[in-house]
C-alpha cells in the first residue's frame, strides 16, 4: 500500500484536535499504593492505553523533563515473554504484543502521531524526548517529529549498535537502531555535558600522540585556542553508541534479564537519563559549580577585560579545575542551600519497566505506562524489588467506563482497557485478565512465616474449561509469582494499600521475605498475580 505521508499528517492534527475536546472524559483511577519511604513522593505505574494516559496527565498539569519511548517497530512480528518455570526449569513463552499493522506503515505512523503530539505537551521547556525505533521506520518517524516538535528542535540522530547475531546472504547485516533526540525548546534544552555517564576514555593512540603531563603530572592536551583537555575527565560520547551490549538485557545469564524479548539494557537508559535530567545530587553539583564560577570571575580582575573568545576559554578551563580539584570543597560550601526536587522521567511504552528501575537507581522520579497486563506485571515486580520505593499504580480509563467489581463467588474475565487506536491495529486475540478465588493458609515455622496457596477444586475445574486463548495455567501448575496485600475492604479488584514479595519454597508454599506481622491479615484480602498477569484473590486468610 502506498504511503501518503502528507495526508497522514493532516489527518493526525485533526485527530489530535478532536481528542483535545474529549480530554475531560479521560482519567486515571488508583489501584495500588506502596510506601517504603514516606519522605519521597510516589512514582507512577499506569495500566492502560498511552494515548488516553498522556491526555489525562495533561489534564493534571503533569510535566516531565525527559520522555523516552521504545514503541513497536512495525516489524510484522509477534513478541513473547520467555520464562523458565517449575522445578525442571522448563521454558515457556507468553504472548505479550503483536507488531502487525492492518495498513502497514500507514497504520503504524497513524498510531504514533497523536501520541507524539500529546507527549510534546507534557515536556518542560528544558525537556527532551528520545524516540527509539529501527531503520525501517526511522526516517518516517523523523518527519513526524519535525512536524510536531519543529525541525529546529532536532538535536541528534543516535546510532545504537546492536551486537545480536544476524546471518544473512543477500544484504549486509542490519545491526543498529536509531534513537531520535528532540528538544521541547532547543534554546532552553538542559544537557549535562560533564556527567560521568556521558564521558569515555580517550583513545590510547591519541593519548600517546597529543597528551603531555602538566605541572601536577596530569596528562593534558592544550589546543591553540588555549582550552585544556585532561585525560582524567575523558571525552564526551559521540552519536554512535557501540559500547553497550544488547545482551546485557537479552542474555538469560544476566541479572537484569526479565525474559522480555524487546528489553533494552539499563546502561542505555542510564546514559539517556543522565544526559538531560538531574537528581538532587546533580542539582547540588550544578549549584556548587555556579558558585565556583562566580567566585573565579570576582577574583580574576582581568576576566571582564578579555574578549568573548578568551572568556569562553577561561570558563572552560575553570570548569576543568572544578571537576579535577575543587568539587568536594564547593559541594561542602553549598550543602545547606535549597536544592530543587529530582526531575521526572516518563516512558509510555514501558515494557518490562527498565526506564523506571534505572530512573529510581539514578534518584529521579518516574511515570510509566503499559497497556499489556503481563508486561505491566513484569514491570511492577521489578520496580517493587527496588529499595525505598514509593509507588502509585493507576488505571487509565474513560469516565463512562464501568468500574470492575470483585465477586468472590465466581470467576471473572476482565477486558483490557479500550485502545483508542483500535481502528489501526488488528488484534488477533483480545487481551483479558482472569480473576478467580484462591485459598491462602498462613503456616508458622520456627523462625519464619509461610503462605500456602491453593486453587479450590471447583474453581480449578472452571478454569480448565475457559477458552484456550486465555492463559491461566501451564500444564496444571499455577505459577504464582507475586502477592499484594489489601488492607481495606474495597470491592475494586485492583485496589490495595501494601505489597510484599514471596519466595517460592515448594508446592505453592511461599516464604514471606519482609518482616511481617500476622495481624495484617485481619480483615484483609490477598492478591496473587501469576506470570500471565492474571489475578487470584482470597477474602480470608486461614490461620
Amino acid at each position: 500500500m502506498k504511503l501518503d505521508l502528507s495526508r497522514l499528517i493532516d489527518d493526525g492534527f485533526k485527530h489530535c484536535a478532536e481528542l483535545s475536546k474529549l480530554a475531560e472524559s479521560f482519567k486515571l483511577l488508583p489501584e495500588l499504593v506502596v510506601e517504603k519511604n514516606s519522605k519521597l513522593k510516589p512514582d507512577k505505574l499506569i495500566h492502560g492505553d498511552n494515548l488516553l494516559t498522556s491526555i489525562a496527565l495533561k489534564q493534571e498539569n503533569q510535566k516531565f523533563q525527559l520522555i523516552y519511548i521504545d514503541p513497536p517497530y512495525a516489524s510484522n512480528s509477534n513478541y513473547n515473554l520467555k520464562l523458565r518455570v517449575g522445578e525442571t526449569n522448563q521454558k515457556i513463552k507468553i504472548p505479550v504484543y503483536s507488531d502487525f499493522w492492518r495498513k502497514g506503515l500507514q497504520s503504524y505512523l497513524s498510531m504514533l502521531f497523536p501520541r507524539l503530539y500529546f507527549m510534546r505537551n507534557l515536556l518542560n521547556d528544558e525537556g527532551a524526548i528520545f524516540v527509539h525505533v529501527d531503520t525501517k521506520a526511522s526516517h518516517y518517524v523523523k518527519v513526524l517529529m519535525d512536524c510536531i516538535f519543529g525541525a529546529e528542535s532536532f538535536v541528534n540522530e543516535i546510532i545504537y549498535r546492536k551486537d545480536a547475531g544476524q546471518r544473512v546472504r543477500n544484504y549486509f547485516p542490519r545491526k543498529h537502531d536509531v534513537i531520535l533526540f528532540y528538544a521541547k525548546n532547543i534554546e532552553k534544552l538542559k544537557f549535562n555535558l560533564h556527567s560521568p555517564l556521558l564521558r569515555t576514555d580517550y583513545n590510547d593512540i591519541a593519548v600517546k600522540m597529543h597528551f603531555k603531563p602538566d605541572k601536577n603530572q596530569r596528562l593534558m592536551r592544550k589546543y591553540p585556542s588555549g582550552k585544556l583537555f585532561y585525560k582524567d575527565l575523558g571525552k564526551l560520547f559521540d552519536d554512535i553508541w557501540d559500547d553497550i551490549s544488547t545482551q546485557q538485557a537479552s542474555s538469560p545469564i544476566m541479572s537484569e534479564t526479565t525474559g522480555f524479548e524487546t528489553q533494552k539494557p539499563a546502561a542505555l537508559l542510564e546514559r539517556i537519563i543522565s544526559a538531560v535530567t538531574d537528581s538532587k545530587e546533580t542539582y547540588h553539583e550544578k549549584l556548587a559549580l555556579d558558585k565556583f564560577m562566580i567566585n573565579k570571575k570576582q577574583h580574576e580582575s582581568d576576566y571582564q577585560k578579555q574578549s568573548a573568545k578568551k572568556q569562553e576559554m577561561l570558563l572552560h578551563n575553570w570548569t576543568n579545575e572544578f571537576f579535577l580539584d575543587a568539587k568536594a570543597e564547593w559541594l561542602d560550601k553549598t550543602k545547606k542551600a535549597k536544592i530543587p526536587c529530582a526531575d521526572t522521567v516518563a516512558d509510555f511504552f514501558a515494557g518490562s519497566g527498565t526506564t523506571g528501575v534505572t530512573a529510581h537507581q539514578l534518584k529521579r522520579s518516574f511515570v510509566l505506562c503499559e497497556v499489556d497486563r503481563t508486561a505491566w506485571f513484569v514491570a511492577l515486580k521489578r520496580i517493587l524489588q527496588s529499595p525505598k520505593i514509593n509507588l502509585q499504580c493507576l488505571r487509565a480509563t474513560k469516565k463512562s467506563s464501568k468500574q470492575n467489581r470483585l465477586n468472590a463467588k465466581k470467576i471473572q474475565i476482565v477486558d483490557a482497557p479500550e485502545r483508542l487506536d483500535s481502528e489501526h491495529q488488528r488484534q488477533k486475540v483480545k487481551s483479558q485478565t482472569i480473576i478467580a478465588p484462591v485459598t491462602v493458609k498462613l503456616i508458622k515455622k520456627k523462625y519464619e512465616q509461610r503462605l500456602k496457596l491453593e486453587i479450590p477444586e471447583e474453581i480449578n475445574k472452571q478454569l480448565t474449561e475457559l477458552p484456550k486463548h486465555i492463559n491461566v495455567k501451564h500444564e496444571g501448575e499455577f505459577l504464582f509469582d507475586f502477592c499484594m496485600l489489601q488492607l481495606s475492604n474495597t470491592e475494586n479488584i485492583f485496589a490495595a494499600s501494601e505489597s510484599f514479595t514471596l519466595n517460592k519454597i515448594n508446592d505453592n508454599e511461599y516464604q514471606i521475605l519482609e518482616t511481617f506481622s500476622s495481624r495484617k491479615f485481619e480483615n484483609a484480602s490477598l492478591r496473587v498475580f501469576d506470570i500471565f498477569g492474571n489475578i487470584y484473590f482470597t477474602d480470608q486468610v486461614i490461620k
